[in-house]
Order: C-alpha cells, then structure tokens, then sequence
C-alpha cells in the first residue's frame, strides 16, 4: 500500500497583510526619527550652553581683571597732578525692566519685561596692568604700555538695517547686541600724530589715547584723562579760553537717549578697516546691566519676609517694611520708582550740568576750578582764588567751586550684569562681576 503525502501549498501574504505590516514599519522609522531628532536637539542645546557659559565666563573674567586693575581711587575731585585717570560709569534712560524708558508704564510695571535686560549702560575708566603691557598699533607699528583707558559698552546688531533696535518676537524680529571693549594705550610721549582727523577717525586704526586740542591730535597722559573732554567718546573741548561751550563735555553712547534708534552722533571709538570687530568681545548679548552701590537705599522685605528687594525689583514697593539699608541700584532710579530717596537716587548735581542730560558717576576733576574757564556764570573759579566770594563757610569752601561731580560722594562698589541670548536654542545665560572699591 502507498501513502501518499499530501503537500499545503504556501501562500504569500494578503494585500492588507502588506499594508500592515508597512504601517507598522513607517510608524517604527517616524519614532526612531523622532528620537534622534530629540537627541539632536539636545545635543545642540547642550553644546549652545558650553559655548555660551564659556564665553560668558571669559568675558566676566577679563571684565574683572580690568575693574581690579582701575588706576584712580573712586571718589571724586581727583588732582589732575596726581595722574590718577579716572572712572565713569553712565546709566542710560532703559533699565532691567525696560530696556528703553519709552517702553515703561507705571500703572502696569511688567507689561514690558521680557528676557532682555538693561542695555544702554556704559563703562569707562583707566587701567594699570602689574604684568603683561597692553599691546596695540599706531601708524602701523605695534606699541605697548602698562597704563590704557578702557571703555565698555553695547553696539546695537541692526540686522534689518532699519536704523533702530528691534525686538518684536511676535513678528520674528530678535536683534541683539555686541559688546565691545576698547583698549587705548596711554603713552603721552607719542608725537607725530595724523593731522586733520578727528579722535574717532583715528580710532579706526590706531589703539593710543588722544585727545584733540586746537584742532591738533595729542597723545594723553593720566592726568589729561581726568578732564572729561580729553576721554575716549566724549564731545571734545572745540577750543581754549572762556568761549568753551561744550562744558560737561557728555558722553555719547551707541543708543540715542529714550529712543530704540542708533545713535548716528555716537562717539564711541570703535574699529574699522582691517580691524573692524576686533573690540567686540562678546556677541548675542541681550543684557549689560551697570549698577552702583547704594549705602543709603532701603531693603524691603516680602512674602512673609523670604525675600529682600530693592528698588528696580518687581516685587518693590516704598511701603513695605525696611528691614536694612545698602544694595545695588540703578543711578537715579528715582525716574521710575517715586518715594524712595537715598544717595544715588535722584538727578545729578546742578553744578556738573548733567542733570538734564545724563545719569553718570564721575570722579571729576579739580582741574575744572582752576582752568580759566568760567563754568557757572560767577566770579572766575571763585573755588580756588584765597578769596571768600559769597561770606559764608570761610575761603573757597565747596559752596563756591564752580562745578561738581554728579554724584559727590565715594562710590564704594559696582556691578555688572551680562546676559546673552543663542539665537538657534534660544538658550540663555547670565553671570555677575562685582568689584568693591571700598579703601582696605
């Protein structure tokens, strides 16, 4: 007898088998894609913020070992004899809560607080360094010095070339700022310095201090430094002699005052040429916020006393209970938190001429009561001629000088706080530098 085997035949799979199985299939590559997607996205955001505290770190680094090294003690009415240079920091219109005073309403204090900080603040001031020189050029040549004057402030990014500072995030528009830290060599020796330029056009290529002076370019000394028309982006002195009519000589910065637009006036000396962004030592900078050190300002304390704030803090409000005194501020903070009175609160003195114009910290000169320029409209530097001009508090007491500081009192410490933006992660970071000047 023969069995015989029967064989099944196979059978492919079924249309809908197949469209299953494809299903499943696309669904598997559609996770997996997503995946690395999101691992690539972490791996980008964590390279942005390496780079960015990086960056940042040897910013506030450098920003450090410059306010360490500051020549002049910061107190005003220095001797230009002393050679002391000098310190100024200016506080522009904006602050952290409004990067431009325009935008601020105080009825609704947060209404335009965003992740951009204060941005049109400055600083300015001699250095000397107890090591390496510094190293710069003049007319081609590579020159070096222990001594520079040192500017700090933001360039607006003008992407869109409209002339102004845009930051609109609902219509796309995020620009941002660079900083710039200029050094110019303090080596009053040099001569034959270009004729005809102006401070500014010399600038461009050459890294020495000068100062114009009857239409002459003149390298500055430390003492020169201290009067304020001889300083790196300051309007200068347009002559000698009692026809000057520029006094205080005012600082002017990249940003216009109380306006989003570039200030085409402004004098910062920046590079150009060939070396065009060689002083920009940070980029992507949404923040550089200059604040002073207030003895006499109050500390407020709320939520159940588990935080302290100071006037410019959200949470501030003049009649919450005191609980101490001193803290960092903005100069004349008073131009948008009423009720608070304290020793940088308010406008500067009457008698530096800048209390309409700018908030500034300047240790000033003692050159302006003896300089044969007539600054008040009085008896000629009636401070300093051994005569009692007004009858009260002896012989050429400070009631009879002809001009002030700003702000006439010791500045005991600042701070600065840098804030950057990456624009592909949108990832921010921020760090402090403080330095105490208080005397040891």
């Amino acid at each position: 007898m023969v069995t015989q085997l029967s064989r099944t035949a196979r059978r492919g799979m079924s249309l809908v088998e197949m469209l299953a199985a494809m299903a499943v299939t696309l669904i598997l590559i559609l996770a997996l894609a997503q995946v690395f997607s999101i691992i690539g996205d972490n791996v980008a955001d964590g390279r942005a913020i390496v780079e960015m505290s990086s960056s940042i770190r040897d910013t506030a680094n450098r920003l450090q070992e410059d306010l360490d090294a500051i020549t002049v003690p910061a107190r005003p009415w220095p001797e230009p004899g002393s050679g002391l240079g000098y310190l100024e920091c200016l506080e522009g219109d904006g602050f952290d809560l409004a990067p431009n005073f325009l935008q601020w309403n105080a009825t609704q204090p947060l209404q335009s607080a965003s992740i951009v900080g204060d941005c049109d603040d400055l600083l300015a001031f001699t250095v000397r360094s107890n090591g390496q020189p510094f190293v710069g050029r003049l007319n081609g040549s590579t020159i070096r010095s222990n001594v520079a004057e040192i500017i700090w402030w933001l360039e607006p990014n003008d992407t869109n070339k409209n002339g102004a500072w845009d930051w609109r995030p609902n219509e796309g528009l995020r620009e941002t700022f660079s900083l710039h830290r200029r050094v110019l060599l303090v080596l009053p020796d040099r001569t034959n310095l270009p004729v005809g330029q102006t401070p500014q056009q010399f600038y461009l290529n050459n890294d020495l201090s000068v100062r114009l002076e009857n239409g002459q370019l003149l390298a500055n000394s430390l003492a020169d430094l201290t009067r304020r028309q001889n300083r790196a982006g300051h309007r200068p002195e347009p002559g000698v002699g009692p026809n000057s009519t520029t006094f205080p000589y005012p600082i002017i910065p990249s940003l216009g005052p109380r306006s989003l637009t570039v200030n085409a006036n402004s004098l910062m000396p920046r590079q150009g040429g060939a070396f065009l962004g060689e002083d920009v030592i940070l980029s992507n900078v949404i923040g550089f916020d200059l604040k002073v050190f207030d003895p006499t300002v109050p500390i407020a304390a709320v939520a159940n006393d588990l935080e302290a704030v100071l006037p410019g803090d959200p949470s501030f409000n003049p009649t919450l209970r005191v609980d101490g005194f001193g803290g960092f501020v903005d100069l004349g903070f008073s131009r948008y938190q009423a009720g608070v009175r304290s020793t940088f609160s308010g406008r500067p003195h009457l008698k530096s001429k800048l209390s309409q114009l700018q908030y500034v910290y300047d240790t000033w000169s003692l050159d302006y009561e003896f300089d044969g320029f007539n600054q008040d409209g009085g008896p000629l530097d009636q401070g300093t001629n051994g005569l009692d001009d007004d009858g009260n508090n002896g012989v050429d007491d400070l009631v009879e000088r002809e001009t002030s500081p700003p702000y006439p009192s010791p500045l005991r410490g600042i701070q600065i706080v840098i804030r950057t933006l990456d624009p592909d992660s949108r990832q921010v970071r921020q760090i402090t530098v403080t330095s105490d000047f208080t005397p040891e």
